[in-house]
């Protein structure tokens, strides 16, 4: 299948089993302000573990090696509305990896980051449970909690 975008992602851990998560408004889509793992589009040559170290970079400042993600933990399709009736098709890879909680830098941020992104925050899974805040995938909880091993 030809996909519109092409992402990867990772559920970046602390310590604490926190997980690191952005606030994003998208401008350019319909798509509500929520909460999501660092992660983006992956460039012309680029596999999915090579983007996922460099968006790791671009979005929060940490540097890791590609060894350090290893596999994917999940892959997913899905399709959002970009526009009013305008649907994109979209694959994703996810990869984990556990840090020491860190403070974001916006320093090698996009432009587009820039406008994009409002918020960092390193939350518990109870407190995404009951936040009542918008989270991206809608199953989010389910991933860390599968990662975590508590299912």
């Amino acid at each position: 299948m030809t996909y519109d975008f092409t992402k990867s992602r990772v559920l970046l851990f602390d310590q604490d089993d926190r997980v690191l998560l952005f606030l994003t408004k998208a401008p350019v889509s319909t798509n509500p302000t929520r909460w999501v793992t660092p992660g983006g589009h992956v460039e012309p040559g680029e596999s999915h573990l090579e983007a996922a170290v460099r968006e790791l970079f671009e979005e929060t400042g940490l540097q890791v090696a590609v060894h350090d993600l290893g596999s994917p933990i999940l892959a997913r399709e899905f399709s959002d509305e970009r526009a009013p009736g305008v649907f994109k098709t979209n694959y994703e890879e996810w990869f984990t990896l556990r840090t020491e909680r860190f403070t974001v830098s916006d320093a090698n941020w996009t432009p587009e980051e820039n406008v994009d992104m409002e918020a960092s925050r390193w939350w518990g899974v109870g407190e995404i449970e009951e936040s009542g805040e918008l989270f991206e995938p809608d199953n989010l909880v389910s991933i860390i909690h599968a990662q975590l091993g508590d299912r």
